[in-house]
């Protein structure tokens, strides 16, 4: 089975997500982007389209203000 590709965008959620999450980033990234664990390991993993993900990503960020590193 070939290995789904992983968009630019997605790409750019994980680098976040581990700079400020650390080794949990997937947790603390959709708690502070209100949206499922699920859904953004899916679209992490290329196995959804990043669409209005990134935007509620980036939005869940800028409104956290930081607090996401509290747990580094």
């Amino acid at each position: 089975m070939a290995e789904a590709k992983i968009s630019p965008r997605a790409r750019r959620i994980i680098e976040v997500g581990r700079l400020l999450g650390g080794p949990r980033w997937l947790t603390a990234m959709a708690s502070t982007a209100g949206l499922s664990k699920q859904l953004l390991s899916f679209v992490t993993k290329g196995g959804r389209q990043v669409i209005d993900v990134y935007r509620i990503v980036a939005e869940g960020l800028i409104a956290d203000g930081g607090a996401v590193t509290e747990g580094i």
